[in-house]
């Protein structure tokens, strides 16, 4: 169950990343997005895991920019991480993991197109 400070706490961290979107700051979008991911992690008490997730991060930083600013994907970013949150928020774990599963499934296939295209293998 989230109690009232962390959701509000998330709901903060959502903000900044809402406002990490329309920053044209390098890096602000980044920035944004992992504070949100860590408030999250945070929340679960998934230290360790958000330990793995920073190193992973470390190694994917350009991948994640270029699928972070990506416009042609099936909905906004933004959208997604509204989801999430809204179903963290409610405790709705079903509603929170197919969030969560909808944006990875969005930025996988995004990743995919955009290395296909560095490697001119796209076909669109």
């Amino acid at each position: 169950m989230i109690t009232p400070t962390r959701s509000a706490s998330l709901e903060r961290a959502l903000d900044r990343l809402r406002m990490g979107f329309k920053d044209e700051t390098p890096g602000a979008l980044f920035r944004a997005s992992a504070d949100f991911y860590s408030e999250i992690f945070d929340g679960a008490g998934h230290h360790i895991a958000w330990e793995i997730v920073q190193r992973l991060n470390g190694r994917i930083s350009r991948l994640r920019m270029m699928t972070l600013s990506e416009s042609n994907r099936t909905q906004p970013g933004i959208a997604h991480m509204e989801n999430i949150c809204l179903a963290i928020t409610s405790g709705d774990a079903s509603a929170a993991r197919r969030a969560v599963m909808d944006h990875l499934q969005d930025t996988a296939a995004i990743a995919d197109r955009l290395l296909a295209a560095a490697e001119g293998g796209d076909d669109e």
